[in-house]
């Protein structure tokens, strides 16, 4: 079954367990009117999704689609394909986790240990970059 994108009407949204950037620094929000609304002077930008974040998450590659298995709520082990139908219209890693859990009612799993892993690979990235350009 294939979800338009204008039938998610929360999927650019923020919402608690979403995360971004404030401050260019990788938070999970947990109170959206603490964290942005009565915080303006923070800059709030959104983690574009990249092959180093979905494989951090939990995904693996299978030629141009990425895949994650999860348990429902049953036990059940099921299946979610990020294709290029999917790869269009989600570009940042909130918008993902939105989907996600608008299609299966229960939060994509992302644990501390996965953003430190990003964080990691990210300021390897960077520092690899600003060597680049010197």
């Amino acid at each position: 079954m294939k979800i338009g994108f204008n039938e998610v009407p929360n999927r650019g949204k923020i919402k608690k367990g979403n995360y971004i950037l404030v401050n260019r620094d990788i938070t999970q929000i947990n109170n959206v009117f603490e964290q942005v609304i009565m915080n303006p002077h923070n800059l709030f930008e959104p983690i574009q999704l990249t092959n180093n974040i979905l494989l951090n998450i939990g995904f693996r590659k299978f030629y141009n689609e990425y895949i994650i298995e999860f348990k429902n709520s049953h036990g059940s082990i099921l299946e979610f394909t990020f294709d290029e139908y999917f790869q269009k219209g989600i570009k940042n890693l909130h918008e993902l986790q939105n989907i996600f859990e608008d299609i299966y009612g229960i939060k994509l799993s992302i644990t501390k240990r996965m953003i430190k892993n990003i964080k990691k690979t990210q300021k390897h990235f960077n520092n690899e970059k600003k060597h680049d350009n010197d």
